[in-house]
């Protein structure tokens, strides 16, 4: 059946490939939630460690965009402020449904909600952006804001390998 298409991931390699006047290949998308496509997608080709696909994941849960830079990350403001406050409930997927689909375990996907929860915006940020691991991040998320930043900042700065180690420190 002819009709309408629309790109919804690949815009950009799409416009390259005309460029280069390579022939663009595409598939037909055939399910029934194209967000959760393309974040896969994405999620997919960028290479990301498992704490910050479950990190991702938990925001995308909530709604929450998912950051691209610091500049446009302000994780703090971005919090969902209900009852629902890991994402995970009231219709949103199951955490062992979601872990399945993140391909991360369980227990990686509780610690990105803790961080998520309770994390500073710069220890979110380090998470996502891979300088420290999800579960170092929830073991130091319920210390204090100043405490959590300035391990973030001593893991950074080369001081200590572990924001848990930073924290211990203090």
């Amino acid at each position: 059946e002819k009709g309408e298409w629309t790109i919804l991931d690949g815009r950009h390699m799409q416009a390259t490939a005309v460029m280069a006047g390579v022939t663009p290949s595409f598939c037909e998308f055939t399910g029934d939630n194209p967000a959760e496509f393309v974040d896969m997608r994405k999620l997919d080709r960028q290479h990301l460690n498992e704490g910050q696909r479950a990190l991702y994941g938990v925001k995308s849960a909530k709604g929450q965009p998912r950051p691209t830079s610091p500049e446009d990350a302000n994780l703090r403001e971005n919090k969902t402020k209900t009852s629902d406050s890991d994402g995970l409930r009231n219709g949103a997927p199951r955490r062992h449904e979601m872990a399945e689909g993140l391909q991360v375990s369980e227990r990686t996907l509780t610690d990105a909600v803790k961080v998520d929860r309770k994390g500073t915006e710069e220890l979110n940020r380090a998470v996502l952006d891979g300088d420290i691991r999800v579960s170092d991040a929830a073991a130091v998320a319920d210390q204090s804001p100043e405490v959590q930043n300035q391990a973030v900042k001593d893991v950074k700065e080369g001081k200590v390998r572990t924001v848990r180690a930073a924290a211990k420190r203090m």
